[in-house]
């Protein structure tokens, strides 16, 4: 029986060729994992036992070399889980802990009725296999991609240390061609979209507020704060 998905892998700085993995066994089910340079620390369960393997990651060596290729970055060998495996395992995750709002789907379904010229990518801290697992509870995604996406990747999938600095922006321009001038970001937050955004020379930033009472106001941080998402093709239309 192949273990369940239930863990989460850090890889953290430089990477050894080698790592010595401890991990607290159930029923054959890995309930976590936490792996760092500086060793593997072990999570106990009810009634488990603790065991131990050794995985290979000859293909990492800094983690910037991880920018370019799709989380979970060819270790599920090691593991011996399949993709399909993790990919039904997100699902469910996603299902019982998040949900999307009913103008965000509508609005990423829209956007190419709107105008199919326009490109639209993710610009998040998930990668590429998480982002499709949520939009997946919508129906508007599957482990391949989305019809209503261009790309979807997020984190150090674009730039080391993820979304937490303006060059992550400006790598996701670098990476989809696209230019600060003709492009929109739509996001949640003032601090890591808004503010790292406009960082990065994006002047054009959408965030819901959905308890104000106008449909849409330009603040004095820079930010076009809208009552619901539809809203924001008034500025794809300039």
């Amino acid at each position: 029986m192949k273990p369940s998905i239930g863990f989460k892998l850090k890889l953290t700085g430089e990477l050894p060729a080698e790592c010595l993995l401890k991990f607290p066994l159930s029923l054959g089910n890995i309930r976590r994992i936490d792996v760092d340079i500086k060793g593997a620390r072990s999570y106990p369960v009810k009634n488990g036992a603790t065991g131990e393997i050794k995985f290979n990651i000859p293909h990492v060596g800094k983690l910037g070399n991880l920018v370019g290729k799709y989380w979970p970055f060819g270790i599920l060998d090691d593991f011996n889980i399949s993709e399909d495996e993790l990919w039904n395992a997100l699902k469910i995750n996603a299902k019982q802990k998040y949900f999307m709002y009913p103008d965000a789907k509508s609005f990423l379904i829209k956007i190419k009725q709107f105008s199919p010229s326009v490109k639209v990518y993710t610009a998040t801290t998930n990668p590429r296999l998480i982002i499709l697992a949520k939009l997946s509870m919508e129906n508007i995604a599957g482990q391949n991609g989305s019809p209503y996406l261009d790309g979807a990747f997020g984190g150090e999938e674009v730039y080391p240390g993820g979304k937490a600095t303006p060059e992550f922006f400006e790598a996701l321009l670098e990476r989809t061609g696209a230019v600060s001038e003709t492009t929109l970001i739509v996001g949640d937050s003032p601090e890591m979209d808004l503010f790292l955004a406009r960082s990065a020379g994006l002047k054009h930033v959408i965030l819901p507020r959905r308890s104000q009472k106008e449909e849409w106001i330009h603040e004095n941080d820079g930010g076009i704060y809208v009552k619901r998402l539809d809203t924001a093709f008034r500025f794809l239309c300039n």
